[in-house]
């Protein structure tokens, strides 16, 4: 469950949502909301290590991948 709440977390934000804030001068804060995500990524994810199930791996994948997209939209933009 903590997983799949923290991946509509992470849903949430378009890449054009990170473009738009970046742009009305809210980079740095962006990029914290970012960083406090991705260590609430890893907190769960090394709360379950070790009894992931299967499902909790494509969950940790798709955390993974949005937030690495996220990060790298705010870098460009």
């Amino acid at each position: 469950m903590p997983g799949e709440i923290l991946l509509k977390m992470v849903s949430v934000l378009t890449p054009d949502d990170i473009k738009q804030m970046k742009a009305a001068g809210y980079g740095d804060e962006v990029r914290a909301i970012l960083g406090d995500l991705d260590k609430l990524a890893v907190s769960w994810r090394d709360d379950a290590y070790g009894v992931m199930a299967l499902v909790d791996v494509q969950i940790w994948a798709n955390v993974r991948s949005s937030l690495d997209e996220l990060r790298a939209v705010l870098r460009e933009s």
